[in-house]
């Protein structure tokens, strides 16, 4: 079907056509997609245990979606329950943990994994943090981003000065090219 099919709201169903054309019936494309979201599951639930981390402090969705081959596939959302600061951290680490074991228990599964995405969905809203403050928290946080400038000058001019070495001091103790240049003369025509 088009996009401007799409588009219109004419809509097919592409995911069963494209699964007959392949030779799948629908119960087989169930099957399919509740074999990996078990898969799913049990890769981010060995993942949290093999860690520490409390069992349920994420949970996951695992949502259809196509892969770029227009193939069925899983999109993995992680979801935050818990509040746990230093966990954000590692929310890279994490992603790759449960990949690597679901890649372990289902070596064809980079190929039916359209993404990885995060959700943030507490279970107890009190105990998140809230945004701060404009009065107070936010001259604190100025402040921190201008030290953070101050810092990056000077290491700017640190650098600057680690170039001076191309340079020869003068009698007046200004810096000069060094002398194998030729002071630059406008062309006679």
């Amino acid at each position: 079907m088009g996009l401007i099919a799409r588009l219109l709201g004419r809509k097919e169903k592409d995911d069963d056509r494209d699964d007959a054309e392949r030779g799948v019936s629908s119960l087989q494309a169930a099957t399919r997609d509740r074999t990996r979201r078990e898969l799913i599951a049990m890769a981010l639930r060995d993942t949290l245990k093999k860690h520490g981390l409390v069992d349920g402090c994420i949970t996951l969705d695992a949502l259809p979606g196509f892969t770029s081959t227009r193939h069925r596939g899983m999109h993995i959302q992680l979801v935050f329950r818990d509040w746990q600061p230093s966990l954000l951290a590692y929310v890279v680490a994490l992603e790759s943990a449960v990949k690597g074991r679901l890649n372990r228990l289902d070596p064809l599964s980079p190929s039916w994994i359209t993404g990885v995405s995060w959700r943030f969905e507490p279970r107890d809203r009190t105990v998140w943090p809230r945004l701060p403050v404009p009065g107070e928290t936010s001259v604190s946080i100025t402040a921190a981003r201008h030290a953070g400038s101050l810092q990056s000058a000077d290491t700017q001019k640190k650098l600057l000065k680690s170039g001076d070495d191309a340079f020869m001091p003068t009698a007046h103790g200004q810096l000069v090219a060094a002398p194998d240049f030729s002071p630059t003369l406008p062309m006679r025509g």
